[in-house]
């Protein structure tokens, strides 16, 4: 390429071009086809890089007397429904000049593949969407803490005390109306009008500062780029007070002292929190930080609110100060929930919960969403049912009264609710609905009631505007197999029938076989059977007695779940029998009984529990005497290790850093030293038969070398002396006194070391201990 010439397939190409542009040519005026238009070579733009493009000119005068038209490149129809770029159409551009010559411009620069990104299903990663699922769960717990210890503050009986005072004597009055026999709504009317006039006077004592709501809230939804971002000020119960002095605060602090205050006036007021946690189910990829800011057309929709207990009408009555500045009585639809886009995108109502001034905590988001079972849901963590076990433990957790009257009438509200909110207008609102159901979104064990009704209509915004039938979730019956029944403790009645049927798969015979199922009306509770004259247990094919449910356990016998159980029964050498209370799954899709206990007859329980807590306490003494033994054995080794090294420096000195070796005794010993060291060759080597000095010398236990094992020697003495028994008596050996003899000489030996190396330390400083 750099000394001008082309490959041979630049020039295949050409030929291809003006072979294909005759024929298509020739054949024009029979068929019209349709053609794309291309850019004229005068009206290219010149490329930056011109060492990157080679034009060739080739002269096509028997073909010049052909129209532009013709002369033009065509595609056939089949080449049409083909996926292609713009940019490589502009690669090559053929089209014929006024003279009849072809001019053909090729892009010489090495192509260039477009990036394209790949849409994935989700658009999230799972381990992303995990995460937010996560941080969405603990944000609704720490809101909630925040919200129930900011009651607590509420309740605090000093500040009530300061607070009630700035209410005025008419107001206190009308606060507690008496009841109207005759029209007790007139007793709500004045309740209601003096929560007004209340309302008026508070939020002109209270300043509300709003040039920084967020920064002194923090409690309105962030996108998940600001999550980890996001820093607040800790706010004690100090400060709180310190704002009712100073009568300035933001939007939170002002309905948290309007509580305070109509407590402080023997009401029933309860703080309600709007939680505003991040969307769990926002799946858009933040790669950047969004910077937004909120505006004052938020504090429209509140965050916190109170609610007073309106004993004459029996119902709940909501007051907001800040946003709204209403009270209503909210019956199908309240004012408070956020609409539109706009404002939902930073206070998304969720989750509403109350507290009151009794430490309770409950869910009142039912009486503030209009769809909360059909919109709303969705976004909740409690559409799937392990989360709402988790949702309901906390706030179980956090409610600290037992439930009253007022709860009750507040169920009854609540269900009337559901009732209102009606059929879903949409195919995916309904799809797992808790009160509707299509026909067709059915499980493939769930079938209709016979004679059910459906309940309304939904029409399908589509060509057909088809309708489809809604049945109510309390027309559906769930139909199981005889196995799944038995393992819930019931049995099959006698003629049960089946509504269904399911093929399962055999996997030893490879083909599929029909399995019945059944209703729960076409069952029935498992009676057990008796026990035998002679006390002996009923079991199975197995020789196992199958408890899956209390009830399933015998007349007269109890079932003892322990791991010793069977151990214990077996040394008792009663009647019993091995209990299946489940299966365990292995790899390799096995399936295994889980035996977790006995049943044995109740007159055998006290004496059962009785020896498996004997075992227990076996068993803990055996591992608490297996650790001893193991503690005395490195003990051992450590002394066997001093001792060798003990010997070694009063035979051959302590060895320096340097590598040389330097006396331990002073310059006065060195005679004796010699002269003992002297002594001890000749007489060890008679000993070791001419064993020259050094090396690890075989000893006595005082003068160091290798100890042998107090075991060693106890078993020895033994076999010199060993004990005769008597007339009456067998013999046999005592394991327990051996443990504890070499237990007693191990500590013996030990204490005897150290007696050894202080009277060593008192006479001279010779000895001298070093880490090897």
């Amino acid at each position: 390429m750099n000394d001008g010439k082309l490959s041979r397939e630049y020039f295949d190409l050409i030929r291809d071009a003006l072979h294909e542009e005759k024929n298509t040519g020739g054949s024009a005026s029979n068929s019209p086809r349709k053609r794309r238009k291309l850019r004229s070579y005068q009206q290219e733009e010149e490329p930056k890089d011109a060492k990157d493009l080679v034009v060739i000119t080739i002269d096509s005068s028997d073909e010049g007397e052909k129209s532009q038209s013709e002369n033009e490149v065509d595609y056939d129809d089949e080449e049409e429904d083909d996926e292609y770029d713009s940019e490589d159409f502009e690669d090559v551009t053929d089209a014929p000049a006024d003279d009849g010559t072809l001019s053909i411009t090729i892009n010489t620069a090495p192509e260039r593949k477009t990036a394209r990104k790949k849409k994935s299903g989700t658009g999230l990663d799972p381990k992303i969407r995990e995460f937010r699922k996560s941080c969405h769960m603990f944000m609704l717990i720490t809101l909630m803490c925040h919200s129930y210890q900011r009651n607590e503050w509420c309740n605090d009986e000093r500040l009530q005390k300061r607070l009630s005072k700035l209410v005025p004597d008419e107001t206190f009055n009308n606060l507690h109306p008496p009841k109207d026999e005759e029209m007790p709504l007139r007793s709500t009317r004045k309740l209601l009008d003096a929560l007004r006039m209340l309302m008026k006077h508070w939020n002109k004592k209270f300043k509300l500062e709003l040039t920084s709501s967020y920064e002194l809230n923090h409690l309105y939804m962030v996108h998940w780029d600001s999550v980890l971002k996001n820093r607040c000020e800790r706010v004690t119960f100090k400060t709180f007070k310190r704002f009712f002095t100073k009568m300035r605060g933001p939007c939170n602090i002002s309905v948290q002292g309007f509580v305070t205050m109509l407590r402080g006036c023997g009401l029933n007021a309860r703080l309600v929190h709007s939680l505003q946690a991040p969307d769990f189910t926002d799946t858009k990829v933040y790669t950047k930080r969004v910077d937004w800011s909120l505006e004052n057309e938020c504090l429209k929709y509140p965050i916190y609110w109170c609610e007073v207990w309106d004993k004459f009408a029996k119902q709940w009555i909501t007051v907001d100060i800040v946003g709204k500045e209403i009270i209503e009585q909210v019956r199908y639809k309240s004012k408070l929930e956020p609409v539109g886009r706009i404002h939902s995108a930073f206070n998304m109502m969720r989750y509403v919960i109350a507290f009151d001034r009794k430490q309770g905590t409950k869910d009142v988001s039912r009486r503030y969403i209009a769809q909360l079972q059909n919109k709303v849901r969705k976004k909740r963590i409690t559409r799937d049912a392990k989360l709402n076990e988790w949702y309901q433990e906390v706030i179980e957790r956090l409610n600290k009264r037992s439930r009253n009257r007022i709860d009750d009438y507040e169920e009854e509200y609540f269900e009337l609710r559901n009732e209102h909110e009606g059929i879903p207008d949409s195919l995916q609102d309904i799809k797992n609905h808790p009160f509707y159901v299509l026909e067709k979104d059915l499980r493939a064990n769930q079938v209709l009631k016979s004679g059910a009704q459906h309940c309304g209509f939904l029409r399908l915004r589509n060509k057909s505007n088809s309708l489809l039938k809604v049945y109510s979730r309390k027309d559906v019956i769930s139909c199981y197999s005889a196995r799944h029944w038995y393992m819930q403790g019931r049995s099959l009645k006698t003629g049960a029938q089946h509504l269904l049927t399911h093929k399962i798969k055999n996997t030893a015979e490879e083909d599929e076989e029909d399995e019945r199922l059944y209703p729960v009306d076409q069952t029935e509770f498992v009676i057990p059977k008796q026990v035998a004259v002679d006390g002996t247990i009923p079991t199975n094919f197995y020789g196992n007695i199958d408890v899956y449910k209390p009830w399933m356990i015998p007349i007269g016998c109890c079932l003892v779940e322990n791991p010793n159980s069977i151990k214990a029964a077996s040394l008792l050498r009663i009647p019993f029998a091995k209990a299946v209370t489940g299966f365990k799954f292995e790899s390799g899709r096995r399936v295994k009984p889980k035996i977790s206990g006995v049943v044995v007859e109740n007159e055998y329980v006290d004496a059962l529990i009785a020896v498996i807590q004997y075992l227990v306490e076996c068993n803990e003494e055996n591992a608490k005497h297996e650790l001893e033994l193991e503690a005395l054995n490195g003990w051992s080794l450590l002394l066997t290790k001093l001792r060798i090294k003990s010997r070694l420096v009063e035979e051959h000195g302590v060895v320096s850093d340097d590598g040389e070796d330097r006396d331990v005794n002073s310059e006065e010993s060195d005679g004796r030293d010699i002269d003992r060291s002297d002594s001890e060759e000749d007489d060890e080597g008679e000993d070791m038969g001419g064993f020259e000095k050094g090396g690890f010398l075989l000893d006595s236990a005082a003068e160091g070398g290798f100890v042998p094992e107090p075991q060693l020697e106890q078993t020895e003495s033994q076999e010199i002396e060993p004990e005769l028994p008597t007339a009456h008596e067998e013999p046999s050996p005592n394991y327990e006194e051996a443990e504890t003899t070499r237990k007693d000489d191990v500590v013996d030996e030990f204490e005897q070391f150290l007696q050894e190396v202080q009277s060593q330390s008192d006479d001279d400083g010779s000895f001298q201990y070093e880490s090897e």
